[in-house]
């Protein structure tokens, strides 16, 4: 398969648990034919975690002065970012998958546009899926009542451009590898979600 440009995927949910799976699963799916890499991001956060590299504050200011990130943001006290290389990798005609913030959402818009694909990942409510996410906020210490909250605030545009991956876990995996290694992938439904409903995205 060969495509002219390739297209960024944004990958949101609120669950890093989430994310590590549905990134592991895309990459031992993908194989060079289908021309798409999963980019890891750099982070100033102490933890190592999987697709992340970790960077002290003074190198990744340098970095980041010396333009080496194509995205950047802040979140829960640590700076996050995407290298400018996946630019080089998607002009060379490959699909980039990196897990990101809601707040690289606007300013990956505004450098990618029509290149530029959000795939929401949505947390299922059933009692299996809390009790995983609930051992992954026990790994982050958080409190869990806090980490409960919904997110209420929608993604503006979101029922436009994004596409909205099935609550369970292996229907998910199936839909995110498959859409990565289509030659244009679609922007997603044009039906816009229900009123009233929205999607935790962090």
């Amino acid at each position: 398969m060969f495509r002219e440009q390739g297209y960024l995927f944004l990958l949101l949910t609120r669950s890093n648990l989430r994310a590590r799976r549905l990134l592991a699963a895309a990459r031992e799916a993908l194989n060079v034919e289908d021309r798409a890499v999963v980019a890891h991001r750099y982070s100033t956060e102490t933890r190592m975690r999987p697709y992340v590299v970790g960077l002290g504050e003074p190198e990744f200011a340098a970095r980041d002065e010396f333009g080496c990130f194509s995205l950047s943001w802040e979140s829960l006290g640590a700076r996050h970012a995407v290298g400018i290389e996946i630019d080089r990798w998607m002009d060379g005609g490959l699909n980039v998958l990196v897990h990101a913030h809601r707040k690289a959402l606007e300013p990956a818009r505004q450098r990618y546009g029509a290149r530029l694909r959000v795939v929401l990942a949505p947390i299922p409510n059933s009692a299996s899926n809390w009790e995983e996410l609930f051992r992954e906020w026990q790994r982050q210490q958080k409190q869990f009542p806090l980490a409960l909250s919904l997110d209420e605030e929608p993604i503006a545009g979101a029922e436009n451009t994004a596409l909205l991956l099935p609550e369970q876990l292996e229907a998910a995996r199936e839909q995110l590898i498959e859409v990565v290694r289509q030659q244009t992938p679609p922007l997603g439904s044009d039906e816009p979600e229900p009123a009233g409903e929205s999607h935790a995205i962090v």
